[in-house]
C-alpha cells in the first residue's frame, strides 16, 4: 500500500514539473541565439590544382594526371589516368577530382603523437595520397578508418604523428577504384538512328548467316539478309535503336586477352552487332549470354575493355530474323493501284476496277458498283494475312491455287500467290516470286469464293 502511494507521489512530482517546464517555455519570447557557421579549417589550400595525384588503394596503384589548366577559370581543362592511357575514360569527372584536391580541411585535431594508430585505422591505411603541387611540392595523405557515427574520417599529413578528423565527403573521390573514371557511355547515342547497314550475328541466331539490315533513307530500313522482307515497323524501331548509347554497369576487365574473351563467351560470340557508316561512324559489339541477374559481357571492338551491362537494354541481343520482320503479308498499298485480279486454279478469274476517294476505294466488277464497305473488309482481310516462316524453302510449289495479281496506276504490277503445302490448316505463300512463307489457309479455302460471290452479287453503296 505504501509503495502504491510513494508511485503515485512521484508521478505527481512529474507531472508537475513537467507542466512547469512547458509553462516557462511558452513564457520564453526570446528565441535561442543562432550559431553561425562552422569554423572551416584548412590543412592547405593552394591557388592550382596539382599536376597530378596518385592513389594507392586495395589492389589499385594509379595516378590522376592533368594535362591542361584553365588559369581564369581555375579548373583543370583536360586529363587522363597515367596508367589507362588510351582507354574511355571520362575526362570531365577526372578534371573535377584534380581541381578539387587544392585544399583539403579538417573537424578537430585529435591528437599528437598518439601511440595506437590501430585505433585510427592508420597503422595500416585504407588509401595513400600523393599530390604533386608545381609551386609546392609534395603533399601526402594516409587515410584512415571512418568515426564512429560518420563524423569524419581519420587521416595523417605528410607522414606527421598528428591525426585528424576530416569531412567524409572530401577524402570520397581518394577511396574510388580507377574504373569509375571510365566513361558510362560504350557507344555514342544518336537519334535517329540511320546507317548504312546494320548486321546482326553470333551463335544465338538461329538460322545460319547472318541477318543484314540496310537502311534506305528517311528512317526506313528493309531486311536484306536471310531474304529481302519489310522490317516491322514497332520491334523495328526498339531493335534498330538499342546499339546507339549503350551504358555501361560497371568494368569487368581491361586489356583481355584472346582466351578472356573465349572464357566470357565474347570469342566466338554469342551475339554480335555490327553498323556502318552513319553519324556514329561504324562500330561492332560482342555480347556473352545473360547470367541470371540478367548481366551481359560486353565487348566493343578496338575497345580494350570488358564491360557489364544489364540486357534489358539490348533489345538485338538475341532477336531472330522473324521477329525482325514484318509479319504481314507484303501487299502493296492499294491506293497505287488501278485495279485487282483474283485468279484460281483451273483459269477462273475475277477483274476488279478501282477509284480511290479521300475517303475510301470505289471498286467495280463488269462495270458494276460494288459493295464499299464489303469491299475494303475483303482487302483488310488480305492484307492481315499472317506469314510463319519456314525452316527451309521448298523445292516445288506446283500450280498456284489463288494469286492475287496488282494492277499499279504507274504502271507494272505484282503478285501474292497461295500453294499447297503438307502442313495442316496451312498454305504456302509467296510475293513477287520472292521468299516462300506459311499462313492460314482460310485466305484459299472455298471460303474465298463465298466472300467474293457476295461482293459481285451485293453491287450499290
Amino acid at each position: 500500500m505504501k509503495k502504491n502511494i510513494v508511485a503515485i507521489g512521484i508521478m505527481c512530482t512529474l507531472v508537475v514539473a513537467l507542466g512547469l517546464g512547458f509553462y516557462i517555455l511558452r513564457e520564453e519570447d526570446t528565441p535561442p541565439a543562432l550559431l553561425g557557421p562552422a569554423q572551416i579549417i584548412h590543412l592547405f589550400e593552394y591557388d592550382r590544382p596539382p599536376v597530378s595525384v596518385w592513389l594507392e588503394i586495395p589492389g589499385w596503384e594509379y595516378t590522376l594526371l592533368r594535362l591542361d589548366y584553365d588559369p581564369d577559370r581555375g579548373l583543370v581543362s583536360n586529363s587522363t589516368i597515367l596508367e589507362f592511357e588510351g582507354l574511355p575514360l571520362d575526362t570531365g569527372r577526372i578534371n573535377a577530382v584534380l581541381s578539387a584536391s587544392r585544399s583539403l580541411s579538417y573537424l578537430e585535431l585529435v591528437g599528437d603523437n598518439l601511440a595506437d594508430l590501430e585505433a585510427f585505422g592508420l597503422a595500416q591505411p585504407r588509401g595513400v595520397v600523393r599530390l604533386d603541387f608545381e609551386e609546392h611540392g609534395q603533399r601526402t595523405i594516409l587515410i584512415g578508418d571512418v568515426a564512429p557515427g560518420n563524423i569524419g574520417v581519420y587521416i595523417q599529413l605528410d607522414e606527421s604523428s598528428a591525426v585528424y578528423l576530416t569531412p567524409i565527403h572530401g577524402l570520397e573521390n581518394f577511396l574510388r577504384s580507377p574504373l569509375d573514371y571510365f566513361n558510362l557511355e560504350i557507344t555514342p547515342f544518336v537519334w535517329p538512328p540511320e546507317s548504312e547497314s546494320m548486321t546482326l550475328g553470333g551463335q544465338v541466331r538461329e538460322r545460319a548467316g547472318e541477318i543484314l539490315v540496310v537502311y534506305a533513307g528517311e528512317g526506313n530500313y528493309r531486311l536484306v539478309e536471310p531474304f529481302a522482307h519489310e522490317i516491322d515497323p514497332w520491334i523495328g524501331e526498339f531493335v534498330l535503336a538499342s546499339p546507339f548509347g549503350v551504358i555501361m554497369q560497371g568494368v569487368a576487365m581491361i586489356h583481355p586477352t584472346l582466351e578472356d574473351l573465349e572464357m566470357l563467351g565474347l570469342y566466338p560470340a554469342y551475339s554480335t552487332v555490327t553498323v556502318e557508316g552513319g553519324e556514329a561512324g561504324g562500330f561492332t559489339l560482342r555480347a556473352s549470354p545473360s547470367d541470371e541477374d540478367g548481366m551481359v559481357f560486353l565487348y566493343r571492338e578496338g575497345v580494350p575493355v570488358v564491360y557489364v551491362v544489364d540486357n534489358h537494354t539490348l533489345e538485338w541481343l538475341d532477336i531472330q530474323f522473324y521477329q525482325l520482320m514484318n509479319q504481314f503479308v507484303p501487299a502493296p498499298q492499294f491506293r497505287e493501284l488501278s485495279g485487282m485480279e483474283i485468279n484460281f486454279a483451273g483459269g477462273q478469274t475475277y477483274a476488279f476496277d478501282f477509284e480511290w476517294q479521300d475517303n475510301g476505294v470505289t471498286a467495280y466488277y463488269n462495270g458494276q458498283l460494288v459493295n464499299r464497305q464489303h469491299f475494303e473488309f475483303f482487302l483488310g482481310s488480305l492484307i492481315s494475312a499472317l506469314l510463319e516462316p519456314i525452316v527451309s524453302q521448298p523445292d516445288e510449289l506446283g500450280e498456284p491455287l489463288v494469286t492475287y495479281r496488282f494492277i499499279h496506276s504507274a504502271g507494272g504490277e505484282s503478285t501474292i500467290s497461295f500453294y499447297q503445302s503438307e502442313v495442316p490448316l496451312r498454305h504456302y505463300i509467296r510475293a513477287d516470286g520472292g521468299m516462300v512463307f506459311l499462313t492460314h489457309s482460310s485466305y484459299t479455302n472455298h471460303q474465298l469464293r463465298e466472300d467474293i460471290h457476295r461482293l459481285i452479287d451485293m453491287t450499290g453503296n
